[in-house]
């Protein structure tokens, strides 16, 4: 599977922060995915995570000892194809920034050349203080990725910036580090999920649509160094937080937010389920009868065409569904019409689910596929960078 993290081997530094009682959980996560786990504790990670844990977790591969057997320092920084220190203190920071090797942890780093991704987690204060800033734009600009904390209420009961990351969003950048940055400096717009077509104050017409395949499709440009932007109607599962997300509800609100930000944009992805129909609005709230209401339907405009012919800067990807009878035929007919690079066919059974089915078609020809949407987005992914290739 493309998107797994197989054969990959992942040091995770502890320092000593709160925040250490997520590593268990990221640990499982990492090792789901397929990776292979080593710890490294500092004394006081020790204070705040069970080195017993992760070293059950890890098959024994938890490490705070920098003189062991053999030279552990050396041999762990040559082991790793990506080390990421979650949480990274103010003490540890500082040690790195100022080439300061005293313990196991830092050590590694010192004698690493693979990619070394920093988690900052503390009090506001602390973060905010301006030697750590310093010290982390000075780690940014000699090729460290710093991943800004997050803002909420802290242990110390405080609220602002200096949270952790949560597990699943660990993961996320961590599979980002380890990517090719295929797409590093491209942004990439995404609409998905259904849109709701108002018919009055209360009520409105949408589809069946999970939005599930526009999240897959910007997860993979993520990992893939993209940046990438999600434009999202109805949603029936979550976006990740690290994605970059607007929520657009309805044709209008989606084709607005396409026009403000698609300007400096080199992939236009169309996965969003468009209404086909909108209803005659009313004002104010259609009262129940007994006898029924008619709904009057009009064919809504065509966002897919209008934005693609308009804007003709980049890759467009356009999404299809309809009856296999028909599914090919008309996804090359609104291949044409509706100015795209490369079109996905779906059959309507992909509609709500896990998996799909159908075609995706460029200009030399159509390709089956019958996969899971992720493994689909990854596909999608490759072709987009063919063609920028």
């Amino acid at each position: 599977m493309k998107l797994s993290l197989e054969g990959k081997k992942v040091l995770l530094g502890v320092t000593g922060g709160i925040a250490a009682y997520k590593i268990p959980e990221l640990v499982r996560l990492l090792q789901k995915r397929g990776a292979s786990v080593s710890v490294v504790l500092t004394e006081n990670g020790k204070r705040f995570v069970s080195e017993y844990t992760l070293k059950i977790l890890t098959s024994g591969r938890c490490f705070s000892d920098a003189f062991g057997d053999g030279i552990p320092h050396i041999d762990l920084a040559r082991w790793a194809d990506i080390i990421a220190i979650v949480p990274a203190s103010y003490n540890t920071i500082g040690k790195i920034a100022s080439g300061i090797a005293d313990n196991l942890l830092t050590t590694i780093v010192a004698a690493s050349k693979v990619p070394i991704m920093l988690f900052p987690a503390m009090n506001t204060a602390m973060y905010e203080n301006p030697v750590n800033q310093k010290n982390l734009e000075y780690l940014k600009s000699i090729g460290y990725r710093i991943v800004a904390p997050g803002e909420g209420i802290l242990a110390c009961g405080e609220e602002g910036p200096g949270r952790m990351p949560d597990p699943e969003e660990i993961l996320m950048f961590i599979q980002q580090g380890l990517g090719d940055n295929a797409f590093s400096g491209i942004k990439i717009i995404i609409t998905t999920g259904g849109t709701e077509e108002p018919m009055d104050p209360v009520r409105v017409i949408t589809n069946r649509s999970s939005g599930r395949m526009g999240v897959e499709i910007a997860k993979a440009f993520f990992y893939r160094g993209g940046d990438v932007l999600l434009l999202h109607g109805r949603m029936n599962v979550p976006v990740p937080s690290v994605i970059q997300s607007i929520s657009t509800p309805d044709t209008e609100t989606m084709e607005k937010a396409l026009q403000k930000n698609i300007k400096d944009a080199h992939v236009l992805v169309m996965a969003a389920a468009v209404s086909d129909f909108v209803p005659t609005y009313s004002d104010k709230k259609i009262k129940r009868k007994n006898s029924g209401i008619n709904i009057h339907l009009k064919p809504n405009r065509d966002l897919l065409a209008t934005i693609a012919k308009k804007w003709k800067k980049g890759v467009v990807v356009g999404f299809t569904l309809d009856d296999d009878s028909v599914l090919l035929e008309s996804a090359y007919e609104k291949m044409k019409t509706k100015h795209c690079d490369i079109m996905i066919a779906n059959s309507i059974e992909a509609i709500g689910g896990e998996k799909t089915r159908g075609y995706i078609i460029t200009k030399e020809g159509e390709e089956w596929f019958e996969t899971t949407k992720d493994e689909l987005a990854w596909m999608i992914t490759e072709k987009v960078r063919q063609l920028k290739s």
